[in-house]
């Protein structure tokens, strides 16, 4: 057991797991409001759905675009919270529960990485917590705190996991020969840097791609070791360790850059793999001074308003504060779901509004009311950037084109004309030539 103790519970910096859930959640949060609500026309659509589990399909309700949007808005806005928070683990297995809950209601979503996404969720609810990491947070630049947080490791676990097995199904003889990334990439347009390597490597075409895909597979089994080996990056500081450490976050990045510059559509999935080697492979000194300063703004807000807040004490003036605090991110979650122009936009605001007064009232009955201003701050927050990433962003216009393509798809000709009339559905989309 001492070999299994000093791998789950050795010493982790712990500006680590805090700065790591910091930049999933944000990066979900906006990932959500700009790129996942375009999908929701195809949710429900003929009154047919089939979902990833068949007990899900027996419990739930028929998915409508109503239900995914409401269930995407609501997972972006407690990711961003999160990310500005902590939070609890309660609201992290809520929102655990929603990342799942939205690529699990139907197999209209079969991206790989939104599963992935869920795993890191899972395991960031055995992520130390705000109050756990408080005591840690006083630690210097120069000499950061370390903690045991086996969560922690159990994410670099789950993230070496993915890409042993994403290297392990490249050894099938087609992969190997390079014939699936040849094949993958007539689907995508590549960029001239990659045309001209390919060309220029001397291999040949068919060469060249097995070459690559080789070279793929023993970056993503390196890679796989590096995360693995990570678990130990803040046991010692020494020039062998930042050595390794650089070297496995260049390759990281490299290889996420790459997939990156050949044009295969696979969402934000890099960006993610990247933040996280970003966080995992980075000098512990450097990740302390970012969450320090975090903290630090923090403190500096909370400062304004704690003393005074502490002395009241009367439970009528505690709901009143409540009550006062609830006012500006009722009011602008309420003004967005007027104009998020969504189905089933007015009533996941209405939720958010209800549910931002009574978490705040818990807090103030709880006799933390001196807490309530900054989740109250923290949900305008995301209120806010829900609203401007959608408001600038394609994601309505194409949601909006995709209910006229699948309208038309059907024959519906009636609502693909009444669908193109929306002022975010852009040009309505050609009708494909009938066959003979």
């Amino acid at each position: 057991m001492r070999a299994f103790d000093r791998f789950f519970f050795g010493p982790v910096a712990a500006a680590r797991p805090a700065l790591l859930m910091r930049v999933v959640y944000l990066l979900v949060a906006f990932d959500a409001w700009s790129n996942l609500l375009a999908r929701a026309p195809m949710y429900g659509a003929g009154n047919f759905n089939v979902a990833h589990f068949g007990w899900l399909d027996v419990v739930q309700p028929m998915p409508s675009p109503a239900l995914y949007v409401g269930n995407t808005i609501l997972l972006g806005l407690l990711s961003g919270v999160l990310a500005l928070t902590l939070g609890s683990r309660l609201l992290r297995c809520l929102a655990a529960l929603l990342a799942t809950y939205s690529w699990a209601m139907s197999q209209i979503d079969v991206y790989q990485h939104h599963v992935f996404l869920s795993l890191l969720f899972g395991v960031f609810v055995f992520f130390p917590t705000r109050d756990e990491l408080a005591p840690y947070a006083s630690g210097s630049a120069r000499k950061p705190r370390t903690l045991a947080a086996w969560g922690y490791v159990l994410m670099c676990c789950t993230v070496a996991n993915l890409y042993l097995w994403t290297a392990l199904a490249k050894l099938d003889a087609s992969w190997r020969a390079g014939h699936v990334l040849e094949q993958l990439s007539i689907f995508v347009h590549l960029t001239e840097p990659v045309r001209a390597l390919l060309a220029g490597s001397g291999l040949g075409e068919r060469g060249a791609w097995t070459a690559v895909t080789l070279g793929i597979i023993a970056t993503e089994l390196l890679i796989a070791v590096a995360y693995l080996a990570a678990v130990h990056r803040d046991t010692g500081v020494g020039r062998g360790t930042t050595v390794w450490a650089s070297l496995a976050c260049a390759t990281a990045i490299g290889l996420h850059l790459g997939i990156e510059m050949v044009g295969f559509r696979i969402g934000w999935f890099s960006y993610y793999m990247i933040a996280l080697a970003v966080v995992v492979f980075a000098p512990a000194r450097a990740l302390a001074l970012v969450e320090s300063l975090l903290r630090a703004a923090g403190e500096r807000l909370s400062a304004l308003w704690r003393d005074r807040l502490d002395r009241v004490t009367s439970p009528s003036s505690r709901s009143l504060w409540a009550l006062a605090l609830s006012v500006p991110p009722v009011a602008l979650a309420l003004g967005m779901g007027r104009s998020l122009e969504f189905p089933g936009g007015g009533a996941v605001a209405l939720f958010v509004a209800l549910g931002s007064t009574a978490a705040l009232f818990w807090s103030a009955l709880r006799g933390r009311l001196a807490a309530a201003p900054g989740h109250a701050l923290a949900i305008l927050l995301a209120v806010a950037g829900c609203w401007t990433a959608i408001a600038h962003s394609d994601v309505r216009t194409d949601y909006y084109r995709l209910v006229a393509d699948d309208l038309r798809h059907r024959g519906e000709l009636h609502g693909v004309t009444q669908a193109s009339r929306n002022k975010f559905s852009g040009p309505l989309p050609r009708p494909r030539p009938r066959s003979e």
